[in-house]
């Protein structure tokens, strides 16, 4: 079965796991024994994904960050022949409940935040940040100060501002000023 980035991001960690290609490492760095000497570091690979933690001492922690961090980087995995993604529905919806008196709020502890994250960097590919801002009744400023607030994503952000202004030049609309 083909599956598309919103799937993965909705498996349970245990079935995202069952997917994975899992191999235990050695730790490095400070820790002593416990740390060099065993294999409780965690690399998982999932089609063309990647992670790596070895951070803990414990292999079921290293293993826990290093689901949350495949989940991150499927999330921010944005192009495809530099298209937006395919199969997703409308990435709308999910976000509307995260809209607080005109602020988008989404922690980084909620275990939804790699799939909100997905949908929302799906919405501003296919709407840009304009168009972003009305469907969530806010502004575009606020949508910037979300990335703000996460800065380990802000590259995927302005990777998609780059992209809208790209397409902006080849279809002959006038560049916008920053």
């Amino acid at each position: 079965m083909d599956r598309t980035h919103q799937d993965w991001l909705q498996l349970s960690d245990e079935e995202l796991l069952s997917h994975c290609d899992k191999k235990e490492v050695k730790g490095s760095g400070k820790g002593g024994q416990k740390r060099n000497k065993t294999s409780n570091g965690i690399q998982l690979r999932l089609q063309s994904w990647q992670v790596q933690e070895t951070h803990s001492r414990s292999r079921l922690e290293n293993q826990k960050k290093a689901l949350k961090k495949l989940k991150l980087v499927i999330a921010g995995d944005l192009w495809v022949d530099k298209m937006p993604r395919k199969g997703y529905q409308d990435p709308i919806p999910p976000l509307k409940g995260y809209i607080q008196a005109g602020v988008l709020r989404i922690n980084e502890k909620n275990n939804q935040f790699p799939w909100l994250l997905a949908c929302l960097l799906d919405a501003l590919l296919k709407l840009g940040v304009k168009g972003v801002a009305e469907a969530l009744d806010t502004s575009s400023s606020q949508i910037a100060r979300f990335f703000e607030r996460n800065p380990a994503h802000m590259a995927s952000f302005r990777q998609i501002q780059e992209y809208g202004r790209s397409i902006s030049h080849a279809h002959g609309a006038a560049p916008k000023s920053r």
